[in-house]
């Protein structure tokens, strides 16, 4: 039995798909959509445009032709996605992860591959690489935006670009301000997340934080074990690091947050010990570590 022969499930699916109707110009984008949707969910082991074609009978080149050439307005899908996210799976405790994703790519045609490091071999490689943001909340868990990085070597070569497909606008810009950019569009669409977190590669650039902080956004992320940290009041009460080796770092967690994230995260599940750091001149805090 596979996901389609699940009582109401057609039903519910082609209800589902209607909602993004207006963001694709014609009948064969329409059904192109739904081929490849539904290549998405099936239990097709590789899952890429030839073979979800193949098992929905249609020409092989159909959902290329789909993704690269026929006109749908992606942007407007987005914000849709976002809005049904920010009405109908609105949740306490809802949790936003940033996170990036890479792919190994031959030759140089594909849009954004260099040599680059990419988390899916652990080292420097070929390939391509894209920033995410996530929504989950429960048991429900969703991808609410993502973005090609654009590496400066691309950048900076227009003519490349254009031979690539990628519009002039489309510039290289730092994993953590496209993170920044997908997190501002979220909510602007009403998703609200109570907390975000992330890995090193995003808590070790201070002025993510800085700018996470000055949005009022609580947030969990990594630092690097040997990172030094300034101590600096404006980023008190929202701010916990946790390193990756010693599990431990972090400004002041109010106690409402300090219950949540113990009974929610694993590695904050052991007792947290207080730390007094005293500056005579100025202001006296209270620091709560995790070991």
């Amino acid at each position: 039995m596979n996901t389609f022969d699940l009582a109401g499930f057609r039903t519910d699916w082609k209800r589902f798909l209607r909602r993004f109707e207006s963001c694709e110009s014609d009948r064969a984008t329409r059904d192109n959509f739904r081929i490849y949707m539904e290549g998405l969910i099936s239990e097709l082991p590789r899952k890429n445009c030839e073979a979800m074609a193949l098992a929905a009978s249609v020409p092989a080149r159909s959902l290329q032709w789909f993704l690269s050439t026929m006109d749908w307005d992606h942007r407007r899908m987005l914000n849709k996605l976002q809005k049904i996210v920010a009405k109908e799976h609105a949740g306490r405790h809802s949790v936003g992860v940033i996170d990036e994703t890479s792919d190994v790519k031959k030759g140089r045609m594909t849009p954004g591959v260099q040599r680059q490091y990419l988390g899916c071999v652990g080292k420097q490689e070929n390939g391509i690489v894209t920033v995410h943001l996530a929504y989950a909340v429960g048991n429900f868990h969703t991808l609410v935006d993502q973005d090609l990085f654009l590496p400066e070597s691309w950048s900076d070569d227009r003519q490349r670009c254009r031979r690539a497909g990628i519009p002039d606008d489309v510039v290289y810009r730092a994993k953590w301000e496209m993170a920044l950019e997908q997190y501002d569009r979220a909510v602007k669409n009403g998703v609200v997340f109570e907390y975000i977190t992330f890995d090193e590669g995003y808590g070790g650039k201070p002025e993510f934080l800085r700018r996470l902080d000055a949005r009022n956004q609580l947030f969990i992320g990594e630092v690097r074990r040997l990172r030094n940290i300034k101590i600096n009041k404006t980023l008190f009460g929202r701010t916990i690091f946790h390193t990756e080796a010693q599990r431990h770092g972090g400004e002041k967690i109010f106690p409402r947050y300090k219950k949540f994230i113990q009974k929610n995260f694993r590695a904050f599940s052991r007792p947290f010990r207080v730390f007094r750091v005293k500056n005579l001149t100025e202001w006296r805090a209270d620091f709560h570590f995790c070991f």
